[in-house]
């Protein structure tokens, strides 16, 4: 099975890559159902990866290869729990279902970290795992298509926040302690600066600020503290790096 080496990259690297050293052997001996598999994930224009044999080996697209990040390609045609152990303990239980059970599994908005561009960052994901079966008609694999949700969560998830800082009464001393805990419950977007590994975060934190010219003047100042906090060395909206 040979794709065309400039057709993406990740065809080129399954061109390329000595499968006789990874778990599923060389692809002169692949079933049938697993060459149509991919030469199908290969052609969609979607983040698509999958799983197949004992060991979960990864094959997928360059659609999944930016969520790969920087394990891309080092884990190109690895087994899946060695490229993504932090996930292990939450994906493989449903993995085993779809196995065992031939079930489908829909997952909706599921947060899980990624690193793309040097830093970790908070994504959202919507996919499904789906059974693959070989010549023989057994379950070997999993195909897992994948739509990013990250920006439609986000814009969500910040005019909820907006929306409340702007029903907040105007004036009064107890302005800026309201706004504070508007802020407070809303730990998806607001870090002290310590992030995972103790480092601070970057994420599109930036919106708050740039929002405030929605607000009356009184709670555009309480913005204006908050743009200058945040330029602190430790980084109070996610969105601006900790320095």
């Amino acid at each position: 099975m040979k794709h065309r080496p400039y057709l993406s990259t990740t065809a080129a690297l399954l061109d390329s890559t000595d499968w006789s050293r990874t778990p599923i052997g060389p692809m002169s001996q692949w079933p049938m159902s697993l060459r149509s598999y991919v030469s199908m994930v290969m052609a969609m224009p979607t983040p698509a990866i999958i799983f197949w044999g004992p060991d979960l080996t990864q094959i997928y697209n360059d659609g999944y290869a930016q969520i790969m990040g920087p394990r891309h390609p080092r884990y190109f045609g690895a087994p899946y729990r060695e490229c993504w152990p932090d996930t292990y303990p939450l994906i493989f239980p449903w993995m085993r279902r779809v196995l065992d059970h031939a079930e489908v599994i829909e997952v909706e908005r599921e947060l899980i970290p990624v690193t793309r561009l040097g830093f970790e960052e908070d994504a959202y994901f919507t996919f499904t795992f789906s059974p693959l079966r070989d010549d023989a008609g057994r379950i070997a694999g999993i195909l897992q298509p994948v739509f990013e949700v990250t920006d439609g969560v986000l814009a969500e998830r910040r005019a909820n926040v907006l929306r409340s800082l702007s029903a907040l009464p105007p004036g009064g001393e107890g302005l800026w302690d309201s706004a504070m805990q508007v802020l407070a419950e809303d730990r998806g977007d607001i870090t002290d600066g310590a992030g995972r590994g103790g480092r601070a975060r970057v994420s599109q934190g930036i919106w708050l600020r740039q929002s405030y010219c929605c607000l009356n003047p009184s709670r555009r100042l309480i913005f204006s503290l908050l743009s200058k906090v945040s330029n602190s060395p430790r980084g109070f909206l996610r969105g601006t790096p900790g320095k």
